[in-house]
This record gives structure tokens, sequence and C-alpha cells, in this order.
């Protein structure tokens, strides 16, 4: 009986274990960077794994995520034989006594190389060098007390003297060379220590040395290979859009190159990835925020009190003038390029766009890799071949020179977000400008293309004369601008001259027997004309001006 209830024990302990469920395995993934989606200000990480599994249940883990990577944005997806499901995800943050950054971990490795074997050889040399220099002073110094002591006693021998010398002599200067060459050694393996602590300094943050473990829990009915992806949202990455503008003057076309650079400074190296950039800007919040009030307030631009020395004179000078000559000298290009044969090219990969109601996104036509750290990696999103309209734009009050300004329009679905131009001439550099706004899809815009040189511009006072009498003062001027056309073809432009402008009741301004007629205009602060000029003609115009104020009123902007 003792025996009965010993195998009746045995069994049920049997039964039980057999119909308790069998707990979930560990696995640990090797899992690698596969898509990257760049913001403006962050990413989104797409980490892949794939592993053979037995049916059951398991744990799989990706470790060291980095510590900056948004937990809020964790998502995970698999994908495996029929009856795989996904139980469910947690996340823990790990801490560790080294950096689990792969990078950080390779510069504290390279920095530790450096001191500890590379500058420590090199001092150990630099040493041996001072102390055989340090000797070979110490030697002539000795010599030197030798020689006034055979001097004295007339037992000199001058042949052995010169051959000591000269062998002295030999070695301090090799000594002194090694020494040079040496301390060379040393400064480039200080100047590299120095780059790689700037690098390792900027990468590291208080908790560089912990990291998140995520865990992903999946079922399997059957055996098979299950593929699991994570991704989630990392600050410390961007892009922004960069144009290449190339005329084609013979075609009468040009050629708009949409460019991206892409930086980032997560820690983790992109290495062969499928790129995406997005003009979505997760971090700005769902909801349109409190109202704010609308304050008006007085204010003059930056830079203009340094520039005019008060406030009062850079309110005087503040007008239509002002912002005219900005928006020239931000479009001063150099001088235009010679003509060049055209070559066949090789055709720019372009990347696939997917235009949303909030967004836009470049899908990168090729994969891409983009590693942690300072340099920026250039990628193509697009090019055209835009129709473009020239227009000649003159403005001598500013600069005696006739500016081309190109107008385009946007031929593609999405649009062109504002960013720096590089601008050229068939092959040939002229300068930089910007698309200042957001350019929509068939909407025209302008860029600047330099000098047009085939028109010459003069603009001088012709004649200045200024009376005075006991109350007031009374200036007249004549401003005379020639323009002539020294090319092949006749020209067509537009010519601008700012008027003075009264901003006070005591200044009075006229301006009387333009030469010749500008356009009709209610605008009173400038004059304009369109001009056409043949081959060879010269054109003159005459804008004589008085201005009047009380003696005791300093007028700036005479």
């Amino acid at each position: 009986m003792k025996h009965f209830f010993t195998l009746l024990s045995v069994l049920i302990a049997g039964q039980l274990l057999t119909a308790r469920p069998a707990l979930a395995d560990s696995v640990n993934l090797n899992s690698k960077i596969t898509a990257v989606t760049v913001y403006p200000s962050q990413a989104q990480i797409t980490r892949s794994a794939s592993r053979e599994l037995p049916a059951g249940e398991h744990t799989l883990v990706f470790e060291n995520i980095p510590v900056a990577s948004q937990t809020a944005s964790f998502r995970s997806s698999a994908s495996g034989p029929q009856g795989l499901a996904l139980l469910g995800m947690n996340h823990r943050q790990e801490f560790h006594t080294e950096s689990t950054n792969e990078k950080v971990a390779e510069l504290e490795r390279q920095i530790a190389q450096l001191n500890d074997e590379v500058k420590r050889e090199i001092n150990d040399r630099l040493d041996v060098f001072n102390q055989q220099k340090k000797f070979l002073l110490t030697l002539t110094k000795t010599a030197t007390k030798t020689l006034t002591e055979q001097v004295e006693n007339g037992g000199i021998k001058i042949a052995e003297w010169r051959s000591a010398y000269s062998f002295v002599s030999e070695e301090v200067r090799a000594t002194n060379d090694s020494i040079r060459i040496v301390s060379a050694e040393l400064k480039k393996v200080n100047d590299k220590l120095q780059k790689l602590k700037s690098e390792y300094n900027q990468l590291r943050t208080s908790q560089a040395n912990s990291s998140w473990t995520v865990e992903v829990d999946v079922s399997l009915k059957k055996a098979g290979i299950v593929k699991v992806e994570l991704q989630y949202v990392i600050t410390g990455a961007s892009w922004k859009p960069l144009y290449d503008a190339r005329m084609n003057e013979e075609k009468g076309e040009v050629e708009l190159s949409y460019l991206a650079e892409v930086a980032q400074r997560t820690g983790e190296d992109w290495s062969n990835v499928t790129l995406a950039l997005s003009t979505a800007t997760p971090s700005s919040g769902t909801g349109p925020g409190e109202l704010a009030n609308w304050v008006l307030a007085p204010s003059v631009p930056v830079g203009f009190y340094r520039a005019l020395g008060s406030v009062s004179d850079a309110v005087e000078v503040y007008g239509e003038q002002v912002i005219d000559k900005y928006e020239v000298q931000s479009a001063r290009m150099a001088r235009k390029a010679k003509p060049r044969s055209t070559e066949y090219e090789a055709e720019i990969a372009t990347s696939s766009v997917s235009s949303g109601a909030f967004s836009t996104t470049f899908n990168i036509a090729r994969k891409e890799s983009v590693a942690s750290g300072k340099r920026a990696v250039r990628v193509s999103i697009n090019s055209w071949q835009l129709q473009s309209e020239v227009d000649l734009i003159c403005r001598p009050r500013n600069s005696q020179s006739v500016y081309r300004l190109v107008t385009l329009t946007n031929q593609d679905d999405a649009p062109l977000l504002p960013g720096g131009v590089s601008i050229f001439s068939g092959t040939d550099f002229l300068g930089n400008s910007t698309i200042q706004d957001l350019v929509t899809p068939s909407q025209k815009f302008e860029l600047p293309f330099g000098l047009e040189n085939t028109i010459a511009v003069e603009r001088k006072i012709d004649s200045y004369k200024t009376d005075r009498n006991t109350t007031r003062v009374r200036v007249e001027q004549t401003i005379k601008i020639t323009l002539t056309n020294n090319g092949a073809d006749s020209a067509s432009l537009t010519l601008e001259e700012p008027l003075p402008v009264s901003q006070d009741k005591e200044i009075k301004v006229r301006v009387k027997g333009i030469k010749p007629e500008p356009l009709a205009s209610e605008d009173k602060k400038k004059v304009t004309w369109e001009v056409i000029l043949a081959p060879g003609q010269e054109m003159e115009f005459i804008i004589p001006v008085r201005i009047e104020y009380p003696l005791n009123v300093l007028v700036s902007g005479l």
C-alpha cells in the first residue's frame, strides 16, 4: 500500500507538470538598422532581425537601444509561419559599467590606445633624444675647459680638437633633427587626441553608460523563421534641403537639382539603410496651442543702430530703398561665365514622393550610409529641366551693374522647401542664393543669376549746389545715369532709382524734370523705366532733386 501511494503521488505530480504552461524562452537578437526616416530634427529608426524558432512562446530581446530614444515611440512588428502572434512588448533601462554605445566605445578605445601606447612610445623616444642632447652639451662644456687649459700650457693639438668638435657638432645637429621630427609626431598625436576627445564629449551624455532593452513576446503554433522589427524615434538627426541651379544659355533652360544634406549624432551608424526624408515634425505636437495675443510695436531692423549711429537715423532711412539694397546685395554673383560646349551627363537618380495632407516624404532611390558624427551626407531627391524667363534689372544706387533675375516654375508634385541654392552658369560657379519661402507645385519663383556684363552702367552726381540763408538750407543736385549696350543683341531691362522721401514736415523735397519720363506709378519712393537698348546704343537718365530744410536741423541721407 505504501508503494501504491508513492507511485500515485509521482503520477499526479507528472500530470501537474504537464498541464502547467511552458515558460517563454528569452532569445537575444543580433539586429541591425535597415531603414531610417529622417525628420527636420529627429529620426525614426527601424531595426530588423530574424531567427528560427520552435513552436511555443518566446521573448525576443533587442539590446543596447540608445537611451536618447523616445520610449513612447517603441513599436514592434513580426512576420513568420502561419499561427504567429504578437503577445506584447515591454522595455527597461539597463545600466552598464562601460558604454554600450558602439561609437563611444570605439572612441574610448582609440583615445586609450593613443595615450597608453602611441603617445608613451613617442615621449620615451623624445626623452632619449633630450638626454642625448644634454650629454652632448655637457661634453662640449668639459671640452671647452680642457681646450683652455691646453692653450695656456701650449700643448694644444689643432687637428685632434677639430676632429672632436666636428664629431660633436654632427651629433648635436642629428639629435636636434631627431627632436624636431619626434616633436612633430607628438603634435600630430595630440591633435588627433583633441579631435577624438571633442567627438567623444559630443556623443557622450550623462546617461552614456545606460541603454534600453526592449522585449517582444511572440507565440508560434509551429516552428519557422520569424522576422521581427523594432521602430523608435531618436533625437540628434536632421536634414535640410539644398539646390543646384545650372543655367544652359543655349537652350534657355535651368537645370534645378533638388538635394538634401543629412546629418546625425545619434551614436549609431546607419550603414546601407533604406533612407526616407520627411517634412513632418512629430515633436511639434498634435494641437494648435493657445491663441496668442496680437501685439504691435515699433521696430527697427537689427544692425541699423550700429550702422547708422542712432535710432532716429535708422528710422529716417528705413524704407523701400533699404530693402531693395539688401535684396540686391544678397544676389551679388561672380562674373558671367563663358559659354561652354554641352556634354552628356549621367542621369540623376530621383526619389519617389509621398505627399499627404500634412507632410511630404521623399523615398531616396538607393540605400545610403550616414555615420554618426560631424560629417553630413548629400543625397539626390530630384532634378528638372525648367524653362526660364530671364529679366534684367539695374539699381545703380546699390550697384553700377545689371543683374539677371530668372523666373522658374515648380513642376514637381511636391513643394520646394526653403533652402540654400548654388548658382552655376554651365560648369562655372557664380555664387549662392536662397529659396526663402515654400514654393508649392506650379508656383513661380525667382533666382538671381549674376551679372549681365554686356551692359555698362554709370551713376554720378552731375551737379551739386548748396545755398544757405539765415534760416534754411537748399541743396540741389542732378543724378545722371548712363546705360550703354556693348553687346551684339538688343537688351530689355528694368531701371530703378530711389527718390528722397521726407519723414519730417520741415524737410521739403522736390523732384521735377526727370528725363526721360518714367513709368507712371503711385509709389513715390522710386522711379522706374522699362528700357530697350539696341546694340551699341547709349541712354542717359536725368533726375533733378531739390531738398530744403531748417539751418538748425541735421539731415542724414544727403
